[in-house]
């Protein structure tokens, strides 16, 4: 299940993203480069990303569990294969005994 304004870690820790419901009901996370939107539907949110550093969108799935979330991804808003992949570990104390 998706926590919002909680951290998920990204690419080993090396960035952070997190989640916002927007009063029109869909979902909205910031990365440092960028930002997801979509639709919730049960634990999956399909929706559009956004990377500003490198100026490309596309199509992404994320799959949210208790410890994070599994995310397929594609550049373009074409449908078509989802080849990327991305993944997010929940940043707490639970997931991350090391903080």
């Amino acid at each position: 299940m998706i926590r919002y304004k909680q951290k998920y870690l990204l690419n080993a820790g090396l960035d952070s993203i997190s989640f916002e419901l927007n009063e029109s009901g869909t979902i909205r996370g910031r990365y440092g480069s960028g930002c997801v939107e979509g639709i919730l539907n049960s634990s999956r949110l399909i929706g559009t990303y956004r990377n500003e550093k490198r100026s490309i969108e596309g199509l992404i799935e994320i799959t949210f569990h208790e410890g994070g979330f599994n995310a397929k991804w594609k550049q373009g808003l074409e449908p078509g294969p989802m080849r990327g992949k991305w993944t997010g570990v929940l940043n707490d104390s639970k997931n991350n005994p090391m903080e």
